[in-house]
């Protein structure tokens, strides 16, 4: 009940904040109907996926929020809202750990492009900006610290940069070897890996400290930029827009912000080869804001081409509604699909949760991702991929949720099995669907 709720929330939030943003970004251009069929066009997009990845457009939704509010300002000439603003970065980096880097540079963004205040106001603005959003971050930061006994914002940069080392599949980071061996997770983690530091063989390395790995960061760096060439572009529009109107501080700041949101976003993605689009979902407003708005300009400016920019603009909203129909289509039935893969195997697991229901499970193992989803999902640990030494002294006593594959990594699924195929076992599910099966394996305590 608490995840669906959160789900609702987190749809609603970006429902929200995209009506805000095109209501602070449009107003002065677009007409009411063209701001209603971007708004329709993105949601369609981003809204499936609030069923699977929450915090990810819940971070979306804050982040949108914060840059209307600090434009809306710039734009009618209102009183600011810093403590506002400052919150909602706050909030971004409560949602993911990525949100904590990106409050730092949207901040220092809004601090460079205020609001027209009197002089003795601007650095007002910016340290009520600056207190509330660190302010209200050190709080998590403190909690984390004190549970990891270290400061510590997040550990997900250093596990993204770990799993890409030098000599591993570069789309496969489940092949890193910290992958394959079993440690119990801490307390209070949901797996051994999500502090690579405590554990020992975790790659720790530096694209500074020798050739191949600077030639590995290349690769990896290169990889992200061509994988996000549009948004690359779509953000340079707006930088080349922002230079031919940056007489009107209204108008240059709008442009500045549209492709600061998605250069910071892609950016701070890059070195870590991210490949799930989820994690640009704050680039998608602005994304498809932006050439409205540089076809929008061209008609003002232009008044000759007018038609030729209003068909453009069909044009380009009919595309992307094709693409996000195409998209929604994809990651709801497609099990195979680039980016539908990982949204079928969360899906899968919440209806396999299902054949759980009044059954004890203490920790899972095996699968992947499947068995991760469904390990996050019943706030249990989950053991890995496979069994190895001190499984037997962990498991002891415990009803042990084995999530067996059937199409992928067949090999590695069939090896668990056989190493647990002597322990009592009751089958909860046959075939899930194509790809797993659930058993829950009974540990007599005799083991220990």
């Amino acid at each position: 009940m608490a995840s669906r709720l959160f789900m609702l929330l987190s749809s609603v939030a970006m429902l929200g904040a995209s009506a805000v943003f095109l209501e602070a970004f449009c107003q002065s251009l677009a007409s009411l109907q063209l701001r209603r069929a971007v708004f329709f066009v993105v949601n369609l997009f981003l809204l499936p996926t609030s069923i699977f990845f929450a915090p990810d457009l819940l971070l979306c939704a804050f982040l949108t929020l914060s840059v209307s509010l600090h434009y809306a300002a710039i734009a009618s000439e209102s009183r600011p809202r810093p403590f506002a603003i400052g919150t909602l970065l706050a909030l971004a980096y409560a949602a993911k750990g990525v949100g904590f880097p990106v409050g730092i540079l949207l901040s220092f963004v809004f601090c460079c492009f205020v609001p027209q205040l009197r002089d003795s106001s601007w650095s007002s603005y910016r340290s009520k900006l600056l207190l509330s959003f660190f302010g209200l971050s050190s709080i998590w930061i403190a909690v984390l610290s004190v549970h990891d006994s270290k400061l510590l914002f997040s550990s997900s940069g250093k596990i993204n940069q770990a799993v890409l080392a030098p000599g591993y599949l570069e789309n496969n980071p489940w092949e890193n070897p910290s992958f394959e061996k079993f440690l119990p997770p801490p307390p209070g983690r949901l797996t051994y890996w999500e502090d690579p530091s405590s554990q020992p063989g975790f790659p720790s390395w530096s694209p500074f400290e020798s050739k191949d790995a600077l030639r590995r960061e290349f690769q990896i760096v290169s990889t992200g930029l061509r994988q996000n060439f549009i948004l690359w572009c779509v953000g340079g529009i707006g930088l080349l827009f922002a230079i031919l109107e940056r007489g009107n501080k209204k108008s240059r700041d709008r442009w500045l912000l549209l492709s600061g949101l998605i250069f910071i976003n892609i950016g701070l993605y890059t070195p870590f080869r991210a490949i799930y689009e989820r994690y640009y979902f704050p680039s998608f407003l602005p994304g498809v804001l932006i050439p409205v708005l540089a076809f929008l300009t061209l008609r003002e400016r232009i008044p000759s081409s007018r038609r030729i920019c209003n068909g453009l603009i069909a044009l380009f909203l009919l595309v992307v509604l094709f693409q996000s129909i195409s998209r929604a289509k994809e990651a709801l039935l497609s099990p195979d699909s680039y980016g539908g893969a990982e949204m079928y195997s969360a899906r899968e697991s919440k209806r396999a949760l299902l054949s759980l229901a009044g059954k004890r499970v203490d920790a899972v193992i095996g699968g992947r991702p499947e068995g991760l989803y469904l390990a996050y999902l019943l706030h249990r640990p989950w053991l890995g991929p496979r069994v190895g030494e001190g499984f037997e002294r962990y498991s002891a006593g415990k009803q042990i949720l084995l999530v067996r594959q059937t199409k992928v990594d067949v090999p590695v699924a069939d090896e668990l099995a056989m190493a647990l195929s002597g322990l009592p076992q009751e089958q909860v599910a046959g075939e899930v669907n194509e790809k797993f099966s659930l058993s829950i394996l009974n540990i007599p305590k005799s083991q220990e």
